[in-house]
């Protein structure tokens, strides 16, 4: 199977005094909008370039593109398998999910606190290894959440993301739906 996306790097074969430029567009004589470290490590790749030679990062609010010859992917990052952990934002309503452990997921939305759910089913979608279902359980209430391998913008800023995700809560008064972007890179 191909390298999947996204995938965690560290930067490697960058002298100690030097910097891995990212840029605006994937050719070297594009803008530089940041460099990282020599020793920088937990760089997530969201998406390769068509010709697999540059990477899609995130820089403070946007994307921009780095070499991948400069960066080494982290080990155990299998396609077969969920990506973990998870940190997923949506807006309107604005509201952020993420991993609390191996086995339980947050839900923090605006003026409304947490609620916590512990994870009681994490599948891959049968024939689609870029697929995943996750159930959550909060007490009688439960939560099911589609997890997808593919381009996603959150809608406000200029950054990307190579995980979308939609949510299906129980609530007191029924059910609602939210959908946002996730990243893979530990909080």
């Amino acid at each position: 199977m191909p390298d999947s996306y996204p995938a965690l790097y560290d930067v490697s074969n960058v002298a100690s005094d030097d910097v891995l430029n990212v840029r605006e567009h994937p050719t070297t004589g594009a803008e530089i909008l940041g460099a990282f470290p020599p020793d920088r490590t937990g760089i997530e790749i969201v998406s390769i370039s068509s010709d697999l030679t540059w990477g899609m990062v995130n820089i403070d609010e946007r994307a921009g593109w780095v070499s991948l010859r400069y960066l080494a992917r982290q080990p155990g990052q299998d396609w077969g398998m969920m990506p973990w952990p998870l940190d997923c934002y949506g807006t309107e309503p604005f509201w952020d999910l993420h991993g609390s452990g191996e086995d339980t997921l947050v839900l923090e939305r605006m003026d409304e606190g947490e609620q916590h759910f512990r994870l009681s089913m994490t599948t891959m979608t049968s024939g689609r290894p870029d697929r995943y279902w996750m159930r959550g359980e909060d007490g009688p209430r439960e939560t099911l959440m589609n997890l997808r391998r593919e381009e996603c913008h959150d809608g406000m800023s200029d950054r990307g993301y190579g995980l979308s995700v939609d949510i299906l809560l129980d609530t007191v008064d029924g059910q609602e739906a939210l959908s946002g972007c996730c990243s893979i890179t530990p909080r």
